[in-house]
């Protein structure tokens, strides 16, 4: 489990890798708009990830919960 309700955000990567962990397939996750240069850039999950993904199959099969740890 975890338990991000204490953290107030990070690196757009690294927020997009943690959720392609927990997808299955790619996801898009939010757009960021920058005034400055009118621009806007979209966020999605990654297509690739190191390891194992736990999508919506495996996260209701992992039978434990796991002791929290909040994110400061």
């Amino acid at each position: 489990m975890l338990d991000l309700r204490e953290c107030l955000g990070g690196d757009p990567d690294t927020v997009a890798l943690v959720c392609s962990y927990l997808f299955d397939e790619r996801v898009h996750l939010n757009d960021v708009y920058e005034r400055e240069g009118d621009r806007a850039t979209q966020s999605w999950t990654q297509p690739y990830v190191p390891g194992r993904r736990f999508g919506a199959g495996e996260a209701q099969g992992l039978g434990r919960v796991a002791d929290s740890v909040p994110c400061k």
